[in-house]
């Protein structure tokens, strides 16, 4: 596995000091984006990767997400 995605009953899990979350997480090479996602973005984003799909959003949470091309215009979704 090269990395891991944080949702955020995780990150609360890590900012509460839960050993097991803090361990987890400091020694993930995903660290270093340093971004939780909301939960809902989190499944978005999972789903589009699974499918190989670009998400039309207004929202910057899934550029933080490797993989996961999104955008709010036809140009950086591909389409125009």
């Amino acid at each position: 596995m090269s990395g891991i995605l944080i949702d955020t009953n995780a990150y609360a899990a890590f900012k509460r000091g839960d050993a097991e979350a803090v361990r987890i997480i400091q020694n993930a090479s995903t660290l270093a984006k340093g971004q939780p996602i909301p939960t809902n973005a989190l499944w978005i984003a999972a789903s589009a990767l699974q499918h190989g799909l670009a998400v039309f959003t207004y929202d910057g949470h899934f550029g933080f997400v490797d993989g996961v091309v999104s955008g709010s215009t036809a140009s950086v979704l591909g389409l125009s």
